[in-house]
This record gives C-alpha cells, sequence and structure tokens, in this order.
C-alpha cells in the first residue's frame, strides 16, 4: 500500500503526501514533555516546528475549503 501511496502518477499523490507528513508531525513533536521523550528544544527548532505546524494547518484549511 506504501508504494502506491507514494506513486507520483497517481491523482491523490500531493494528498498522500501531506498525510504522511501530519502523521510524521504527530508522531515526531506533538509531545514533546513525555516520560523519555527527547531533550529540550532550541529556540531555532521551535520556531521550525511552528512554522512546519502552521503550515500543515494552512494545508488543512485549504483541503476543507474544497469540501
Amino acid at each position: 500500500m506504501a508504494d502506491e501511496a507514494l506513486d507520483p502518477e497517481r491523482p491523490d499523490f500531493e494528498r498522500n503526501g501531506y498525510r504522511f507528513l501530519f502523521m510524521g508531525a504527530m508522531t515526531s513533536i506533538r509531545n514533546t514533555h513525555a516520560p523519555g521523550s527527547r531533550p529540550e528544544v532550541s529556540p531555532a527548532e521551535t520556531f521550525e516546528l511552528l512554522a512546519f505546524a502552521s503550515h500543515l494547518m494552512w494545508r488543512l484549511g485549504v483541503a476543507e475549503s474544497r469540501l
């Protein structure tokens, strides 16, 4: 399934790409203060993560406006 989802010839290629970005964001950065998590995030990395999250939210708004 993953190979088919990443096929650039499929019409839903972009949607699948963003789906994987959202999944990765939820898995890797959603809770940095959980027990056993990575060390404290630097201010520069925090800014980058906020910019990334902002972009994902913008794309979600675009997708919702198409519904």
